[in-house]
């Protein structure tokens, strides 16, 4: 379900395209229920709304989990680093997505996921364990 990209050794998972939908719901309805009403609004506000989608889209659109040969980049607000030394093992996260686990915590990383953002399968934790390895070598 995730965007696998493999290029020069590096291999990107992002979210699917449909779970961008989560960030077009809450604008989406706000926007529909503001022209179904008789109420005279300000012409801005569907602009504003639209907006605020948007950049929800972008913030999904960024979110993703880079494999490399010096280990896993987790992009959700930031970039997070971590050696390969550091990383555990990969588990299925139940808010979605996975987490990475290391000796001091675990990071969260919302791709890839299975459907619309929910937890990763296992075959996709078997995958991300697969590449580890092919990069450990």
């Amino acid at each position: 379900m995730d965007t696998t990209l493999l290029r020069s050794n590096v291999v990107t998972h992002r979210l699917p395209v449909g779970s961008y939908g989560i960030a077009l719901v809450p604008a989406t309805l706000v926007v529909i229920g503001w022209l179904l009403s008789d109420a005279p609004g300000a012409p801005w506000f569907p602009v504003l709304m639209v907006a605020i989608a948007a950049a929800g889209i972008g913030f999904r659109a960024r979110q993703r989990l880079v494999l490399d040969g010096d280990g896993v980049a987790i992009t959700v607000l930031r970039t997070r680093r971590l050696r390969w030394a550091e990383v555990e093992r990969f588990e299925a996260a139940p808010s979605g997505g996975i987490r990475v686990v290391t000796a001091a915590r675990s990071y969260r990383s919302p791709a890839p996921c299975s459907g619309w953002g929910g937890p990763a399968t296992d075959a996709q934790v078997a995958t991300l364990v697969s590449q580890r390895a092919s990069f450990q070598r």
